[in-house]
């Protein structure tokens, strides 16, 4: 489209349509290769990636998981411009209907969109304000408070429990939430659908809405910190880790990757949390046999959450351990040294690692549930199993997308003096309602049953997603400015 300026003397539409083509390109290749390899597309998320990443961390990690979708969008970019270039050369006519075209795709792109919505927001961000944003105020203490366990399963929803392909390896989890407190209906939101997201959602009750472009670790002074209120992340809001440690806790979080990502340590540290490790960083785990692309493999991180709770069970406080796996991270899941699982029933794409993947973390949860018995400390404390979103576009997509809206996130509560019994929850929740299910699953009362935006599911108490809708919410939430001021401004 820019050759023809040089090759010969273009009329003023020409020009035009060359430009115009040249921006509508640069608006939507970006944003298809999103959705087609992450499944989102919003400019909020984008943003948030933008200002909490390294760029040389996103090029390796987009180098070495997604190097074919890239040469591939590449390659498809290049002959778009190369047949632009031809037509606009070639046909006197063509230049009218390259602008038209062009147009309608910048008109339809996502950061127009995104401009046309702070300028024409939704009346659904009506529906959700400050006066749903409740504070956690514990109202009573349990005589002994028990120890807390969260696992995050990376991409690892509870959809896969009824997809044939999967079925069988996800007994290991079926078993886990038929015993325990399991909800399961755990819808998705916009601000909870990637890693660190479901990681704020599930322990602040918000979603992690952009705070700008701004990153914390690049301000030179403490007056600049202080200027563009980032003395702390997520200022304005208490979290999990801020409740427990008010309640004697200490904690420790530790997953294979770089903590760097997403400024997941600033948020853990920020925000209470004594210890945060991510094992891809120490020495100790350099060259580890299946290291991959996020870090060390689960077998790996297993082991060291086993030394963090010896760590912790030595002291004399409360404590909670929180463990971030990565096996099922897609877009192919990736096979622990010796996971040799075969499922029953073949994927539909045969070289799909991910039932191996589900099988395998299965089997590494029960067994650090057995060293809890073995250790003594299964007792008094409390596990919690989850997932940190819906599974992104992977090797097992097409089963997945035949779930359509039916797909949700895993949550069980194992062991909780609150559920002596198997329990089974199907109002519709979403991850913010995790934080203050957590808190009343270790016996401590909350006020109303809430914390920040999420509902106990121990409480009567309706969640949002009840009240709303979870489309409504979704609505709700996405791009909300008063609840993102709030919780990015210090109290």
């Amino acid at each position: 489209m820019i050759l023809p300026l040089i090759w010969r003397q273009p009329d003023r539409l020409t020009r035009l349509a060359g430009a115009a083509g040249l921006l509508a390109l640069a608006l939507t290749v970006p944003f298809t290769f999103l959705a087609t390899n992450f499944g989102y597309v919003d400019l909020e998320t984008v943003l948030i990636a933008i200002a909490d990443n390294n760029p040389v961390d996103m090029m390796n990690v987009a180098m070495k998981d997604f190097a074919k979708p890239l040469l591939e969008s590449a390659v498809i970019t290049a002959l778009l411009l190369f047949c632009g270039w031809y037509l606009l050369r070639s046909l006197p006519y063509f230049a009218p209907l390259l602008l038209a075209l062009s147009i309608f795709g910048i008109a339809v792109s996502h950061p127009v969109a995104y401009l046309w919505r702070q300028a024409f927001p939704d009346p659904a961000l009506n529906m959700v304000g400050l006066d749903d944003l409740r504070p956690p105020v514990v109202t009573s203490v349990p005589a002994q408070k028990p120890n807390l366990v969260i696992i995050y399963l990376e991409s690892l929803e509870r959809s896969y429990r009824d997809i044939p392909a999967s079925a069988d390896a996800f007994k290991a989890l079926a078993a886990m939430e038929d015993r325990g407190f399991s909800a399961r209906n755990l819808g998705q939101v916009k601000g909870t659908h990637f890693s660190a997201a479901g990681l704020v959602a599930s322990q602040c009750g918000i979603p992690l809405l952009p705070r700008g472009l701004t990153d914390p670790k690049e301000l030179k002074s403490a007056d600049d910190v202080a200027t563009h209120g980032m003395a702390q992340f997520l200022p304005g809001v208490d979290c999990l880790s801020d409740v427990l440690q008010a309640q004697g806790y200490e904690g420790a979080y530790v997953n294979g990757s770089d903590t760097e990502i997403f400024a997941i340590a600033d948020f853990l540290k920020g925000h209470g949390v004594g210890r945060v490790r991510g094992l891809k960083n120490e020495p100790a785990y350099a060259n580890i046999p299946g290291t991959n692309t996020w870090g060390v493999p689960d077998t790996t991180l297993f082991e060291a959450g086993r030394e963090e709770l010896d760590r912790l069970a030595a002291g004399d406080k409360p404590f909670y351990l929180m463990i971030f796996t990565a096996s099922t991270h897609g877009p192919a899941g990736y096979l622990d040294p010796g996971c040799d699982y075969v499922p029953p029933i073949k994927p539909r794409r045969s070289d799909s690692l991910m039932p191996a993947t589900i099988h395998c973390t299965g089997k590494l949860i029960e067994g650090f549930l057995d060293d809890l018995e073995e250790r003594g400390l299964a007792d008094n404390t409390v596990v919690a199993v989850m997932s940190d979103h819906l599974a992104m576009p992977n090797t097992m997509v097409k089963e997945l997308n035949a779930v359509g809206e039916a797909r949700r996130n895993y949550f069980t509560i194992l062991n909780s003096p609150r559920a002596s019994e198997p329990v089974v929850v199907d109002r519709p929740a979403t991850m913010l309602d995790i934080y203050p299910t957590l808190l009343e699953a270790l016996g401590f009362q909350l006020k109303d049953g809430a914390a920040n935006l999420g509902r106990s599911l121990f409480s009567n108490e309706a969640t949002l997603a009840e009240t709303l809708g979870l489309n409504v919410l979704d609505r709700a939430l996405f791009g909300n400015q008063e609840i993102r001021r709030s919780v990015w401004t210090p109290r």
